[in-house]
């Protein structure tokens, strides 16, 4: 079955991408209602130390799940057109990857163990959590014809399918008791389900095949491609990672619950980045139509960050001991910090696939890798000078600021940005948002 069917005017692309990202916040909005019920529900059975346990755990899991990926289903997007043969070889390079990655960690796990000083369930868990990327490999080329046609009403459907099942898995776990591995069933379940959910929305037999030259096409772009996301991945785990060895599961609990909250306020920029990356790719020789799509997709990610960050910030330490309990106060700080740097981290995520929808890996990669160094590099000094857990989100903002500055400057020859008319109406819409939160909050507390 061929995989043409693609839509190729401007005019089709928006209305697709419009369409995808309405489904996708459709989703979203539902699915984070879940979410945030059962983040409530296990933030209260809970103690900080496993979620601390569980960040811990992700961290050779979050590795593992991008190497044998290898970009793959990026470059399979994000070619102008794919073939069956393409498709096949595509998968199959895919599955021997989990196959390979599957089994280094169930081998990593008691190194990965005695590291961390974690207990033998944490071990355990690790184990059975390692197959999650052989799961996910029956499921590429299934999403890949989804993305590639900008069907995101289908994804959708799957993902929140297995929102539900993930979520419902590790409320009843913890309400039984089961502790950490309340977490890891949940993320075992959300994996399981959302495989079979996509494959049958978008039925695909797997058929095993290899040809040299598909091969190193897939490759020369997927490599790169598929390096930016491990170097947000080592970006984004210097909590974990760096936090693991230098404080205690519960200070690591504190800041990876106050980083998962303050992720909120960019889900439209999620939304949007998934839709314009294969929207991007149809239109990556077409400058003139990628900076008309583009400057309404900014203008949506500020207006909805901006404004759902001010809320937070001000409502945030008045909400979290009435919503979640005491037990968290000691992490409010950190999460005002995240919540302040989160509109910096949507315009990222919508600028970044834009610079890889135009062939230009490369270059994504060499942003991604500077804005990981400067993660890693503040964190470290924090460390070694401060030792003060509080001190890591400013560290991590600083760097996100600098690293979004250069971003701007790189983005693709052609494409034009009205940056004022971009940023000022989200800036004017926080401000009013912030002070009629501000209203409510003195109300509330007489």
């Amino acid at each position: 079955m061929g995989m043409s069917d693609l839509p190729v005017s401007l005019a089709e692309i928006r209305r697709r991408s419009a369409r995808g990202v309405m489904a996708l916040a459709l989703r979203g909005g539902v699915g984070k209602a879940i979410s945030l019920v059962t983040m409530i529900l296990l933030s209260r059975l809970l103690p900080p130390a496993d979620f601390g346990a569980f960040a811990i755990l992700q961290l050779p899991l979050g590795w593992l799940n991008l190497i044998a990926d290898a970009g793959i289903s990026g470059a399979m997007i994000q070619r102008e057109a794919l073939s069956e043969i393409e498709a096949r070889t595509g998968f199959t390079l895919r599955l021997l990857g989990a196959l390979v990655l599957g089994g280094v960690g169930v081998l990593l796990a008691e190194p990965v163990g005695a590291l961390y000083s974690l207990d033998r369930q944490a071990v355990q868990a690790l184990r059975v959590l390692a197959a999650g990327p052989l799961i996910s490999a029956l499921g590429t080329v299934p999403s890949v014809r989804l993305h590639r046609r900008l069907r995101f009403e289908r994804l959708a459907l799957a993902e929140l399918g297995s929102l539900i099942v993930g979520q419902g898995t590790a409320a009843g776990l913890a309400l039984s008791g089961a502790g950490l591995w309340s977490l890891v069933g949940g993320s075992f379940m959300t994996v399981t389900s959302g495989t079979l959910l996509v494959n049958l929305l978008a039925p695909w037999r797997p058929t095993l095949r290899l040809r040299g030259p598909l091969i190193r096409q897939l490759l020369s772009f997927g490599l790169p491609y598929q390096g930016q996301g491990l170097v947000h991945l080592a970006k984004d785990q210097v909590i974990p990672a760096l936090g693991g060895l230098a404080y205690s599961e519960t200070q690591v609990g504190y800041l990876i619950w106050a980083v998962d909250l303050a992720r909120w306020p960019r889900l439209p920029a999620d939304y949007v980045a998934r839709v314009a990356f294969p929207a991007f790719s149809r239109l990556q020789r077409d400058p003139a139509g990628l900076s008309r799509l583009l400057q309404p997709a900014l203008m949506l990610v500020c207006l909805a960050s901006f404004s759902a960050a001010a809320v937070g910030i001000v409502l945030g330490p008045r909400l979290v001991p009435l919503v979640f309990g005491q037990t968290w106060l000691p992490a409010v700080p950190a999460l005002i910090v995240f919540l302040a740097q989160t509109p910096l981290d949507a315009l990222a995520a919508v600028l970044l696939p834009l610079i890889y929808a135009s062939g230009q890996a490369w270059r994504g990669l060499r942003l991604s890798l500077t804005w990981a160094a400067l993660t890693w590099l503040f964190a470290l000094v924090v460390v070694w000078r401060w030792d003060d857990w509080r001190l890591l989100p400013l560290t991590i903002a600083l760097a996100t600021a600098m690293a979004v500055l250069l971003i701007v400057r790189r983005l693709p020859t052609g494409v034009a940005v009205r940056w004022r008319r971009v940023v000022a109406a989200p800036l004017g819409a926080a401000a009013i948002v912030a002070g009629l939160s501000r209203l409510v909050a003195i109300w509330w507390t007489g």
